[in-house]
């Protein structure tokens, strides 16, 4: 985690909870060097999904190096398929890469219920960086108490943000994921409502105090999200974000 001499968090030069920051996801070459020879962004911080990029470490190192030197904080994430990811091959592996790639960039998401994930902390917290502990459900939404259970792990794992992720399918499992937001109590918590119809209740959550939002760059690359530049649109209108 990089810091400044505070206790607070966060992700390169941004920091994290003041108000929702943006994540702008990449999930290809040609977005990833569009993105590194922009001067401006509408979203505060980048992922890069090396998972969906079908690219290794060598491919994107200097691309990653350009945009941090711009001054926009890298969030590199290799999904595992376990969790609708592009990651199919040993978690072994896959802990090396995210390992080579530390020095690089600002902070590292992992699923909170990996193999790796404990020691990935470790070892990104020795590195100064952030870790986004993450757990997604495609299929539903579990209950308040499944859900604030998961949180707890990935506190106690050494995730500094929390990101649950979940498919709605009506109001019930909206109502689970804004009570959800409301026992966060001084921690970081990213809270995300999946689903065709699901763009506004992405957009109430930020409002409502996620820490973090998610849109697309070049592709969506979960159901419901939104392009950056609409969904900066909209958390301009409901005033979280500058105008």
């Amino acid at each position: 985690m990089k810091q400044d001499g505070t206790k607070r968090v966060r992700i390169g030069s941004r920091t994290v909870g003041r108000r929702p920051l943006i994540v702008g996801v990449v999930t290809s070459l040609e977005a990833l060097s569009r993105v590194a020879r922009r001067k401006s962004w509408p979203f505060d911080v980048v992922e890069v999904r090396l998972d969906l990029l079908k690219a290794g470490a060598d491919d994107i190192r200097a691309g990653i190096r350009r945009i941090e030197d711009r001054g926009l904080p890298v969030l590199l994430t290799i999904r595992s398929a376990r969790e609708k990811g592009g990651w199919r091959k040993a978690e072994a592996a896959r802990a090396r890469l995210y390992e080579e790639l530390l020095p690089e960039v600002s902070a590292v998401d992992v699923e909170i219920r990996s193999p790796i994930f404990i020691s990935l902390c470790r070892k990104a917290h020795e590195a100064w960086r952030t870790v986004v502990g993450s757990y997604h459900d495609f299929a539903g939404t579990p209950s308040l108490a499944v859900l604030k259970a998961m949180a707890r792990r990935a506190r106690a794992g050494g995730a500094d943000i929390v990101k649950i992720a979940t498919a709605v399918k009506g109001a019930g499992d909206a109502e689970v994921l804004l009570r959800l937001l409301k026992t966060r109590r001084g921690t970081l918590l990213c809270v995300i409502g999946m689903g065709t119809h699901a763009a506004d209740l992405r957009v109430k959550l930020a409002c409502e105090g996620a820490c973090l939002t998610y849109g697309f760059v070049d592709r969506s690359a979960a159901p419901g999200q939104l392009a950056c530049r609409e969904l900066a649109r909209r958390l301009r209108a409901c005033g979280v974000r500058p105008a």
